[in-house]
């Protein structure tokens, strides 16, 4: 590859790495602001269990996304993530803390559940150390362009 294309990969490479990291850095905010706002506690019970498998080219896995129930002011709602939080299926009727936002019933922080916060972590964290080797490729590539003092 010539060192123009390299430039260009890098660049490119850059730009995906970051777009991984704002992800990351978007979904911990997001988490991080609901667990603040959500302040009124509750117990929540789980009343279904939607299963989804996602699938690779080597494997096929089952994954379960409890659907919460819980009360808030005497009015019922649902919670159901857009995360799996269990490799295996839970039990229906488990009661589950759930962090109410008083302003919005509808937005809530269940502390037991991590997932998303791993999510977060990873992307931040793959981001960071794929963005620092394409640096310090795209650095090596314009070094390699100069001349020899």
């Amino acid at each position: 590859m010539s060192r123009r294309g390299k430039i260009i990969f890098c660049s490119f490479m850059t730009a995906l790495f970051l777009c991984f990291i704002v992800a990351g850095c978007v979904t911990l905010l997001r988490l991080h602001s609901a667990k603040k706002r959500c302040t009124f506690e509750t117990k929540g019970e789980i009343v279904e269990v939607a299963s989804r498998t996602s699938s690779s080219k080597y494997s096929v896995k089952l994954e379960y996304v409890p659907v919460l129930a819980y009360e808030y002011k005497g009015q019922q709602y649902e919670y159901s993530s857009a995360f799996s939080y269990f490799k295996s299926k839970p039990e229906i009727g488990t009661k589950v803390t759930v962090m109410v936002d008083p302003d919005d019933p509808y937005t809530v922080y269940i502390p037991e559940y991590t997932s998303e916060w791993v999510v977060g972590r990873g992307l931040v964290i793959i981001g960071a150390l794929m963005l620092t080797v394409t640096i310090i490729g795209l650095v090596k590539s314009l070094r390699a362009g100069q001349p020899a003092e």
